[in-house]
């Protein structure tokens, strides 16, 4: 099983560095594998609501982003669903981790050892954070 991220999401589903090898890499993995939970659809909205006031993007390209991600969810992505065991465990990643680790990551690191599934991210630092924790995480970039 793996968690995508919502840095491996948001470059799936807008004009960035890396798309077209996430895009490559997300074709090649089996849809039944792929999880997201509902933190990563509200990161990935924050992202695009960021893109738009930063001037990166305007609302038509957000719309059509949106569309992308319903049809992601549409074709395939499961949901992992998380309660107060996940954020409780995400403290204790925080409080355990040797690195930098950002509570939203945290949170993101928590989700997915508690379901058993490597973490799928562009964050270098979560990578690091991850690798620190022993949490299985992998970028579809290396």
């Amino acid at each position: 099983m793996m968690y995508l991220d919502s840095s491996l999401v948001v470059s799936a589903i807008t004009r960035e560095t890396d798309t077209q090898a996430v895009l490559s890499w997300l074709e090649r993995q089996s849809a039944d594998d792929l999880f997201i939970s509902e933190w990563v659809v509200t990161e990935v909205m924050s992202a695009l609501a960021l893109k738009v006031r930063s001037g990166l993007i305007d609302n038509d390209t957000r719309s059509k982003a949106k569309g992308g991600f319903r049809a992601m969810r549409d074709q395939g992505l499961h949901m992992f669903e998380i309660g107060d065991a996940h954020f409780r465990h995400a403290t204790v990643l925080i409080n355990s981790c040797p690195v930098k680790l950002r509570a939203a990551d945290s949170l993101h690191l928590a989700i997915a050892d508690r379901n058993g599934a490597s973490v799928c991210t562009l964050d270098i630092e979560m990578l690091g954070a991850a690798k620190a924790l022993r949490i299985p995480a992998l970028s579809p970039l290396q």
